[in-house]
This record gives structure tokens, C-alpha cells and sequence, in this order.
């Protein structure tokens, strides 16, 4: 509703800037999420698991598990008319580990994390098959280890969002 100014980042490399256009489309497409590691996000969302932990990283938090045979799942609410997507949060300089993504006990993806150092955060969206979710209000999203898994996650983030 309002005039915008916008500018190259060239001419404000010395000025704090902002941008919020896409985190309110999230804000508003976001029909569930998790914070791995704090308690009550975790047992709001029928957290479970086995030989996973959870840990500190500056002021956020991470779950992960150990080993191939280590998982974590949580119940996350879905749009039962809609295509979802899964959105997770990973951290940049995790790099190497592979690990599969569950969907109701059913193959999702593989995932192979592939950071950078010095890479911060980043989010990766998995679309979710609508027959995966048709006439669902919640799944079980599940993280496990595989063959020669050394640590599933760290995941700092995750959410369902209608696509």
C-alpha cells in the first residue's frame, strides 16, 4: 500500500537494508513448523526418536542423531486440499552427510548435505506428492540415518508450507 524506493545494492553497500517481500509469503503459506531443540516446540509436535540429541548453536538449536541406525521424527500439520512443500533448515559447513527424509514411513528423499565454510544457514524446500498428504491434516515427517551414516542433521529448522 505504500511507494517503495528501491535501489542497487552497489549504491548501499554501507547502509543497513532490509528485505521482507518473501518472508510474509512464507509467513502466510506456512502451515506448520518445528523448532528442533526446544522442548516445548518438539512435544507440541509428538517428537521421537533414537540415538539423537540435541545441541546448541549460538542462540538456536539443532537436533540430530547418531549413526545409520539414529532418527528423529516429529507430527507436522498439513493442508489437506493443498500440494505441500517441506522446508528445512540447514547449516551451511555440514557437508557430507547423507541421510533419507520420510514421509508417513514412506521415502521422501535422499538427502546429502553439500555446505561450503563459512556458508551460514540455508533452507531447502522438498515438495511433498499430494498423495502423500490428499485428505491428511498431519503427517509424520521422519530423518534417519542410513548405511554409512555418521550423523543425520544437524537440522535446524522445519515447516510445511502449501505450494
Amino acid at each position: 500500500p505504500n511507494d517503495v524506493t528501491l535501489r542497487p545494492f552497489a549504491d548501499v553497500h554501507f547502509q543497513r537494508y532490509a528485505v521482507y517481500w518473501r518472508r510474509k509469503v512464507t509467513e502466510k503459506n506456512t502451515v506448520d513448523k518445528v523448532e528442533p531443540g526446544f522442548q516445548p516446540s518438539e512435544a507440541a509436535h509428538d517428537f521421537k526418536g533414537e540415538e539423537t540429541s540435541s545441541g546448541d548453536h549460538g542462540v538456536t538449536k539443532y537436533r540430530h542423531a547418531k549413526g545409520e541406525r539414529g532418527w528423529f521424527s516429529y507430527t507436522l500439520k498439513v493442508d489437506p486440499k493443498r500440494a505441500n512443500d517441506l522446508v528445512c533448515t540447514w547449516w551451511g559447513e555440514d557437508n557430507g552427510r547423507t541421510f533419507d527424509i520420510l514421509v508417513d514411513g514412506k521415502p521422501l528423499v535422499e538427502v546429502t548435505l553439500a555446505g561450503k565454510k563459512g556458508q551460514p544457514f540455508f533452507k531447502k524446500t522438498y515438495p511433498i506428492p499430494e498423495k502423500m498428504t490428499k485428505g491428511k491434516a498431519s503427517v509424520t515427517v521422519t530423518f534417519h540415518g542410513k548405511k554409512g551414516t555418521w550423523v543425520t542433521g544437524g537440522l535446524f529448522g522445519v515447516a510445511t508450507l502449501r505450494r
